[in-house]
């Protein structure tokens, strides 16, 4: 996902932040708002994404295709510049002579990076080299790189990789169980090993059948935890529309063979498993 040049393109879209009142309470609330096509023209549409949009509900609506991370960061950034009128977001259009501004995000193969601002002041009165211009850009990029690392962390491929967890603690003990104990206590009969060694491998066998049913249970509790996590995180008159989207795309996450690939080189290495649950 490289996207080190200027954005020639604008996609449809904008964040603002709304006045809230529930239960005799004021907040304030994020949201998406767009147009999408329809039979009688256009109609806005706008995404609640809450108090924050470093949340679940964000990361869930990304997974899903709702929204896009580059879009919605670049737009985060862009919010701060409503008070500089002169500011445009840059166009590709290159009779755009006014002072213009552009985002760049870190390229796809790296674990991370930063997202990074870029201005020109083209015919405009701003000077960027001022000090408190850099240094307010600067904590934009900080948090805009936050943000970006954050909607990184697919809550649906996680509940895929709990889901693929639990399956290869599973054939652990199925492969102990029908072909490693069986194999050992053959051995004893044929009294190629002494009972002492018999008693000792078997012990270390079912230990390892007990820790593999461990995580095994482990990574179901955490995968029911997990989704009921993403669903509770929407909003409530969308849970049951999106809960099947949520688990048939956690499914074909987990039947793609790259993303399984991937998972076993980051958490099996020598014979041993890495898991976790959170």
């Amino acid at each position: 996902m490289g996207y080190n040049s200027k954005m020639t393109t604008r996609e449809s879209g904008y964040l603002r932040v709304t006045p809230k009142k529930a239960k005799g309470k004021k907040y304030k609330s994020w949201q998406w708002c767009t147009h999408h096509h329809h039979d009688l023209g256009h109609k806005r549409v706008d995404l609640e994404l809450g108090s924050t949009i470093w949340n679940m509900r964000t990361r869930t609506y990304v997974a899903l295709g709702e929204l896009k991370s580059k879009t919605l960061v670049e737009r985060y950034a862009r919010w701060h510049f409503n008070h500089f009128p002169e500011l445009k977001a840059y166009t590709g259009d290159h009779g755009q002579d006014g002072a213009a501004w552009w985002i760049s995000f870190p390229a796809q193969n790296q674990d991370s990076g930063k997202v990074k601002l870029r201005f020109r002041s083209g015919t405009s009165w701003l000077d960027f080299r001022e000090k408190w211009l850099r240094d307010w850009f600067r904590e934009i990029e900080s948090i805009a790189t936050d943000l970006w690392n954050h909607l990184d962390r697919d809550p649906i491929v996680e509940l895929a990789r709990l889901q693929w967890q639990e399956q290869q603690a599973n054939d652990v003990v199925a492969r102990q169980e029908s072909e490693n104990l069986p194999a050992l206590r053959k051995l004893k009969r044929d009294g190629d090993i002494s009972k002492r060694d018999f008693e000792a491998d078997e012990r270390r066998f079912l230990l390892a059948v007990d820790n593999f049913q461990n995580i095994a249970n482990a990574s179901a509790r955490a995968w029911d935890e997990h989704l009921a996590k993403v669903v509770s995180a929407l909003p409530r008159t969308r849970r049951t529309e999106l809960k099947p989207r949520i688990i048939a795309m956690a499914d074909r996450h987990y039947n793609d063979a790259a993303t399984q690939n991937r998972w076993h080189a980051d958490q099996w290495s020598d014979n041993t498993l890495t898991w976790r649950v959170s």
